[in-house]
């Protein structure tokens, strides 16, 4: 299950990546501005954050199975639609139905990582499942422009097609129920605390911590290339912190299951992540050649969490809501990922560089103060204190 749900996330969300990769084919073979081919992009991403919390509903509704894939085949269909498609229109019309089924692996997959396995275990199989996005991304960014500028963006599409394809009727065919628990129902994960109210916070925290992950992924490039950087250079360099995640990301989630605080770990995370920004903010201020150090350590340090703070949504939604918790979640992520760009873009060229870094900061400075790691004290605290704890405070 952990695989299948790997895969699913990885194709997905690889389907609407690897469109910003095709611009310099997308502009020479149908003849269209940079303008109009980041608005292509742009109405792909649009698709998928307005599909993610449907997505999320209809997993609670009708299981992950039956949502990853229909949603898979029609990434797939669309994704051939836009192969074959011969204008700006067509070509937006299925952009759009291929970042909207995108979304049909997000919130699903989580939903049935946290089913298959015990709380105990659930940092480290949702941040093994999330190491997708940055493995993905990595190896797309380094073989599809090539691909696309020998063969074209049409073969691109097709061999993309072909895999949500694939993937789809692996998930169709393997997905499973997660076995009964106690002979009544199906196990929805839910032995261990659960915290009664912050669930709102947890959103809010959320959105405060991808901030500074989202704009550093986006302007990082152009920051070393601004520094002095080639862009190939800045690209790989880029990838190789990317690729760091794949690492760290695992290590953390291990982490927060054997401590069982997984939002005090998200705190101390938060504090680093600010302390790495004010470093980059400095060392960008005083013109220093290590802020191209700080910045690649902040793309991993603001990564790493991402796992956390999906995992501890979840541990405070609702056993039946848990999709459509996670479906909140990744919209509010994403509409902030369509967002944050544009108002950073504008502020790096009235304020420059050293500005954006210092005001992004602040995001994780806030959330610090926000993570509500009192509601999972009490939370802890009033299950140990039951019968079972022995069972509920395993770590």
């Amino acid at each position: 299950m952990l695989v299948l749900s790997l895969l699913a996330w990885a194709v997905g969300a690889t389907a609407v990546y690897q469109l910003s990769l095709l611009i310099p084919r997308l502009q020479s073979e149908i003849h269209i501005s940079v303008a109009t081919a980041g608005t292509l992009v742009g109405i792909a991403n649009g698709g998928l954050a307005l599909g993610l919390f449907a997505w999320g509903v209809a997993a609670d509704r009708f299981g992950e199975r039956k949502v990853m894939a229909c949603g898979l085949v029609l990434c797939a269909l669309s994704g051939a639609g836009a192969a074959a498609s011969g204008n700006v229109v067509l070509l937006a019309v299925a952009f759009a139905v291929t970042g909207l089924a995108a979304g049909s692996v997000y919130a699903p997959s989580s939903r049935l990582v946290l089913k298959w396995f015990p709380p105990r275990q659930h940092g480290l199989a949702m941040s093994v499942t999330q190491i997708s996005t940055p493995l993905a991304s990595a190896i797309a960014a380094a073989t599809l422009p090539a691909v696309a500028a020998a063969d074209g963006f049409r073969p691109v599409l097709l061999v993309m097609a072909g895999a949500c394809l694939v993937v789809g009727v692996l998930v169709a065919v393997f997905v499973r129920a997660a076995p009964t628990a106690g002979g009544g129902g199906r196990d929805t994960g839910r032995n261990a605390p659960r915290p009664t109210t912050g669930l709102g916070r947890m959103y809010a925290v959320s959105m405060l911590l991808f901030l500074p992950q989202i704009s550093l992924l986006t302007f990082t490039v152009s920051y070393l290339v601004h520094r002095g950087w080639d862009p190939a250079s800045a690209g790989q360099a880029l990838g190789l912190a990317l690729l760091a995640t794949c690492v760290t990301r695992p290590i953390m989630g291990y982490w927060s299951d054997r401590i069982g605080r997984r939002l005090g770990l998200m705190r101390w995370l938060a504090v680093l992540n600010v302390c790495v920004l004010v470093a980059l903010t400095i060392g960008t201020a005083t013109n220093s050649q290590l802020s191209a150090v700080a910045v690649l350590l902040a793309v991993t340090s603001m990564v790493t969490g991402s796992g956390l703070i999906a995992t501890a949504v979840a541990q405070f939604a609702d056993a039946k809501r848990t999709g459509r918790s996670l479906g909140v979640q990744n919209t509010l992520q994403n509409g902030m990922g369509v967002l944050a760009p544009i108002a950073l873009g504008n502020l790096i060229d009235f304020g420059g560089y050293t500005v954006t870094f210092a005001i992004i900061a602040v995001a994780p400075l806030i959330g610090v103060f926000m993570i509500p790691v009192a509601a999972e004290r009490a939370a802890v605290a009033a299950a140990r204190s039951r019968p079972d704890r022995a069972t509920l405070s395993s770590p």
